[in-house]
């Protein structure tokens, strides 16, 4: 995917990205959190991102799921 700077719109690096979604792809984002239209996109074409989150974000865990002996020794705090 080729992504360039631009002043936004549908140029935007974020609605650029949501249009080319892949299935099964883990996308890793820094600022894209202020996007949601993009976490949903990458959640219906059964991918997964990692993102930083704001302080200020309210968040609610929606599953959580159990540690394997291997993510606990790693020092894995929740999943």
């Amino acid at each position: 995917m080729d992504v360039t700077p631009s002043g936004g719109g549908q140029d935007d690096e974020r609605a650029v990205a949501e249009k080319n979604i892949e299935k099964d792809r883990l996308y890793v984002m820094d600022r894209g959190h202020a996007k949601f239209a993009l976490f949903n996109s990458i959640v219906k074409k059964q991918s997964s991102c990692v993102s930083r989150l704001r302080d200020k974000r309210v968040k609610e865990v929606a599953q959580d799921h159990a540690l394997s002996e291997t993510a606990i020794a790693a020092d894995v705090l929740s999943n």
